[in-house]
């Protein structure tokens, strides 16, 4: 940038002007905030979501239960048909 762009970048600079807001904008803008996203849950539906939660923790607890029985079950397998689950071979 030559020194001509430069004086004309901060003459347009200095032609800025301060912009007042208008009075009570923000207790506009907090009201329209607090009208537009309620903030509290009715009873029934906190009760829903609790108990949705709860379920899918059972339902998770459950899934992984049942994933460490069939894998006590493998090994059980493996041992009554006499195969290899370990790398006894290389022993």
């Amino acid at each position: 940038m030559d020194s001509k762009n430069k004086k004309i970048s901060l003459d347009l600079l200095s032609q800025i002007q301060k912009v007042d807001a208008p009075p009570f904008l923000f207790t506009r803008i907090k009201q329209k905030i607090e009208h537009t996203y309620p903030t509290k849950f009715s009873l029934k539906s906190t009760w829903s979501i609790g108990l949705s939660f709860i379920l899918v923790l059972i339902l998770n607890f459950m899934a992984i239960n049942k994933r460490i029985h069939q894998t006590k079950s493998d090994n059980n397998l493996v041992k009554t048909f006499n195969l290899m689950p370990d790398k006894s071979l290389y022993k």
